[in-house]
């Protein structure tokens, strides 16, 4: 028997499979949050709806779709208009027009073209775009580092010394405490004192929040389903709980009462102040007591032996005795026809919002005590934001502190508060049992997951594998007429951060430096402020870095140089403004300034630089002359001075030579060191300043 030949054959190896991602077009829009972006002008691009399709499949994963789209747009519209196409050549062409652009820092044209190269990398891996090499990105100047509470307040620099004065004693005591100097005092001193204000104030909400939380079960508790039924029938509650008194019954009170043998003085109280509003006298009251043939003594005697004897016994007819109106009748009133779901005022029963809200009881205050809302999480998020041990950012405190964030430490007598981050290790604390905010957070997630057997809607999200403690009653959006659960927007806690910061603004001053003027602090402002006071008070890097949950020491050492400088040469700086002005003016003679020029605007302008050519290499003026809001303030000044000149010289000659033409050479000698960028930048500012009269 024959041997079967084996025949060898190469392996063939299977195509691997690929999984393409779909994109259906919809006209030229590109899908983000909210509203869809129409972009019709890609149509003047070659294959231009391809590019669309992968525009949408490239900003599924993003964060901030509409943010990434408008850059990436802003590439596709240059490629547009040249009616050419996506590719590394026109990604070329394109930085070189960023780079000729004087409207854009290096560090924003840096983020604008990484999100274009990003997308065109992801063309070429989709062969939509040939493979070639692309450009290199725009190098990175030095990150400027989010300022803290001192460095926002003395932007403001004629309040923040005033305030500031009020509390030098503090201030002493601080620079004796820790052997700072004055400047370095002051800033600890202030960003101290708003840090710890602001979480002791906020803790006190969250506090007098739960207790409103607990009230109103007890509340719920002691309410009859028969009052219940009663109650879901009031829709005026000013009617159904009117005035009911009335003369029949006021004068039978008074008859059960024998007050006509009495002085008025010992009449049932509030009898006589009611009838007397409706015209009675007492003499009068007293002769129709006495008339047996009286129509309201006939009354008084023909009523039953149970509203006589209640009569009898009547202590006070006053409408402040009588008024069944009250708080917690009105909240009564809501939790019967609305259940915990409490809806936005206008479909409240007349009468309720308007007598709560005298109380006291705000609409939010309200839906916040039946369920945790805006009322009790705004001040809970500024108890986080505030907190000393935690400093989270505020995108941690926000979006990645959740349920379970709380849970027992192996160490006796603590509790580990854990918060998520997007990039990076986010916050995993150890604290102790008894902290205050751990105490209230701990009361309020327990009465916050309680929401889930109280609302049938909110079981989706409490479901969810990660629950923020940050979910509301989204009031605005329904669903087949049912409201939802859910997270709030991404703007949200710096909208918070505004509301509260203004709010605690009436009760500390300092505070109202950080609102308003020019510049608002928001919640990216609390953790540099929490290192700059650590720092200050003495921590090392290492201590920082722990707090902070760095990964890298590095990382840690460049976050504290670049706060702990910034803050103390931002308050260096403006004291440099009157050395530097004072050396720039030294040796003018300003009373000949007239006399040796016609044109004394230029004059003061040559004479300011040869004075002043000595300071340019200090670090303090360049960080002054940096901030396009102060100069912006010298530009209209300055021209605000120039075109009131003829007045002032003619109204008071002595004042304009001893101070406003002293002024102006000061703002002269600022405005020629500023760089042409800054002035540019100021100028646009300085249109819209409004100064006071000048005399």
């Amino acid at each position: 028997m024959k041997t079967r030949r084996v025949v060898r054959s190469p392996i063939k190896k299977k195509k691997r499979a690929e999984l393409l991602s779909l994109e259906v077009p919809n006209g030229w829009e590109i899908r983000t949050e909210g509203n869809p972006i129409v972009a019709p002008y890609l149509m003047n691009i070659q294959d231009g709806e391809l590019i669309l399709k992968e525009l949408n499949i490239f900003l599924r994963p993003q964060k901030s779709k509409r943010e990434v789209a408008n850059r990436v747009l802003r590439y596709l519209r240059y490629v547009a208009n040249l009616h050419g196409a996506v590719s590394a050549q026109s990604l070329k062409g394109f930085k070189d027009f960023l780079d000729k652009s004087p409207q854009s820092e290096v560090n924003t044209k840096s983020q604008l073209f990484s999100a274009c190269k990003g997308f065109v990398k992801h063309l070429i891996s989709v062969s939509v775009v040939q493979n070639e090499t692309l450009p290199k990105n725009f190098k990175n100047t030095d990150k400027k580092p989010i300022p803290s509470f001192s460095e926002i307040a003395q932007r403001q620099t004629s309040s923040f010394e005033v305030l500031l004065n009020e509390y030098s004693k503090s201030i002493r005591f601080i620079e004796s405490e820790y052997q700072l100097d004055q400047a370095e005092a002051i800033t600890l001193f202030f960003n101290e004192t708003v840090m710890d204000f602001i979480y002791e104030k906020s803790l006190k909400e969250v506090s007098a929040a739960l207790d409103d939380i607990e009230w109103i079960e007890s509340i719920i508790k002691g309410t009859s389903d028969s009052e219940k039924e009663f109650l879901k029938g009031v829709d005026d509650f000013s009617k159904a709980y009117g005035d009911f008194r009335n003369e029949k019954d006021c004068f039978a009170i008074l008859y059960f009462n024998d007050a006509s043998n009495k002085s008025v003085d010992n009449w049932v109280k509030g009898t006589y102040d009611f009838l007397k509003t409706r015209g009675w006298k007492s003499i009068d009251i007293r002769e129709e007591l006495q008339n047996s043939a009286s129509l309201f003594v006939e009354y008084s005697k023909s009523l039953p032996d149970a509203k006589k004897n209640a009569f009898k016994s009547i202590q006070s007819y006053a409408w402040k005795d009588l008024n069944p109106k009250s708080i917690e009748l009105a909240l009564k009133i809501l939790y019967s026809q609305f259940g915990f779901c409490i809806p936005n005022s206008e479909k409240w029963p007349k009468g309720v919002v308007d007598y709560l809200k005298c109380r006291g009881w705000t609409v939010s205050r309200v839906q916040s005590a039946f369920i945790p809302g805006r009322y009790i999480q705004r001040p809970l998020l500024m108890a986080l934001l505030s907190h000393r041990a935690l400093a989270p950012n505020v995108d941690t405190a926000f979006f990645y502190t959740l349920t379970t964030s709380l849970t027992k430490s192996i160490e006796h007598g603590l509790t580990n508060v854990f918060m998520g981050k997007e990039r990076g290790a986010g916050v995993d604390v150890d604290v102790k049992d008894s902290d205050p905010l751990v105490v209230l957070l701990k009361d309020y997630i327990y009465r916050f997951n309680q929401t889930k057997a109280k609302l049938s809607f909110a079981k989706n999200f409490f479901d969810a594998e990660n629950v923020s403690i940050f979910g509301h009653i989204n009031r605005e959006k329904t669903k087949n007429g049912v409201y939802e659960f859910s997270t709030y927007d991404d703007g949200t806690p710096s909208d918070w951060v505004r509301i509260k910061l203004k709010q605690y603004s009436e009760k500390l001053n300092l505070i109202k430096l950080l609102i308003g003027g020019k510049g608002t602090a928001t919640g990216q402002n609390f953790r540099p402020t929490h290192v700059v006071i650590d720092v200050l008070k003495g921590a090392s890097v290492g201590q920082v870095k722990r707090k902070l949950n760095h990964a890298n020491f590095s990382t840690t050492k460049d976050y504290v140089a670049r706060t702990e400088t910034a803050a103390l040469l931002s308050k260096k700086a403006f004291d440099f403004q009157n050395f530097l002005v004072s050396q720039a003016l030294n040796n003018v003679d300003l009373q000949a300034l007239e006399q040796e020029e016609e044109n004394f605007e230029e004059f003061i302008g040559e004479r300011a630089k040869r004075h002043i050519e000595k300071l340019k290499d200090k670090s303090a003026v360049r960080t002054l002359l940096a901030e396009p809001n102060i100069v912006a303030e010298w530009i209209a000044y300055r021209e605000k001075i120039l075109t009131d000149k003829d007045r002032l010289i003619i109204s008071n000659p002595a004042r304009w030579s001893n101070h406003w033409l002293i002024i102006l050479a000061e703002y002269e000698a600022l405005l020629s060191m500023t760089s042409t960028r800054i002035f540019h930048e100021a100028q646009k500012i300085a249109a819209n300043i409004k100064l006071p009269y000048l005399d």
